[in-house]
């Protein structure tokens, strides 16, 4: 049994940590009841035309329970009636709309024990807009934490679509609100970007940013912007 899921940017206020990320599962689909009814026939051992009779009966069974005030226990789940809300005093009785009568449901055993026996498999995540994962030395593919002005580096990420005429859309330098594009990359697939770190570049602290554009636009003025989540500190060029 293997989940699918993905990682992104964690967008929540507040952090104790930031550039933190949460993750997502993707969903392999949606089974309705006449999708699990339809793979109980196929896997076999009950009767074809009478498994939605059994299911049926089956959450009758629980309904019935539940209007009784019964807490029903299955190896999947656990639900019982619960009272929302308080009285004024003991003598109070429940009135609907100022109480709420509503059905608490946990996981039972099976549900509890079910993720040890299954595997998680880490995807990026498909997306229509540009993404930059990290930065990197040429040829090691080291990621650097660090920039020099002048120097070569490989921007990483996904879906670097750039047009023959850039207008707006390139790689930008950025602190604060100071923007330097830079004037020389290359792209070396839809994947990676070989860059030169604009030789004027003076900011204690940059963040790479990146403006590129689809293929579906047919105008510049339409760019989708990706930025590095984490600042890259700048070096002093070393003079030989």
């Amino acid at each position: 049994m293997k989940i699918k899921y993905s990682l992104f940017l964690n967008k929540l206020r507040n952090q104790k940590k930031k550039n933190t990320y949460i993750a997502k599962i993707k969903s392999t689909g949606n089974l309705d009841m006449a999708g699990l009814i339809a793979q109980m026939e196929r896997h076999g051992g009950v009767g074809k035309g009478h498994t939605k009779m059994y299911v049926n009966l089956f959450f009758s069974e629980i309904i019935h329970a539940l209007t009784e005030g019964y807490t029903v226990s299955t190896p999947l789940f656990t639900i019982k009636p619960v009272i929302k809300g308080v009285f004024d005093d003991f003598n109070d009785y429940f009135i609907k709309g100022k109480q709420e009568l509503v059905f608490s449901i946990s996981p039972g055993p099976v549900l509890k024990e079910l993720p040890e026996d299954m595997r998680l498999q880490k995807q990026y995540p498909r997306n229509s807009k540009p993404r930059i994962y990290h930065v990197a030395e040429p040829g090691t593919k080291k990621i650097k934490t660090s920039l020099k002005p002048g120097e070569l580096v490989v921007v990483c990420g996904e879906r670097f679509y750039f047009p023959d005429e850039l207008g707006d859309c390139g790689i930008y330098f950025m602190a604060g609100r100071e923007k330097i594009k830079a004037t020389q990359f290359m792209s070396l697939s839809k994947k990676e970007v070989l860059v030169m770190v604009p030789p004027n570049l003076q900011v204690e602290q940059t963040q790479l940013y990146m403006v590129v554009l689809l293929p579906k636009h047919t105008s510049t003025s339409h760019c989708l912007s990706a930025t590095l989540p984490v600042a890259l500190s700048l070096q002093e060029q070393t003079i030989r």
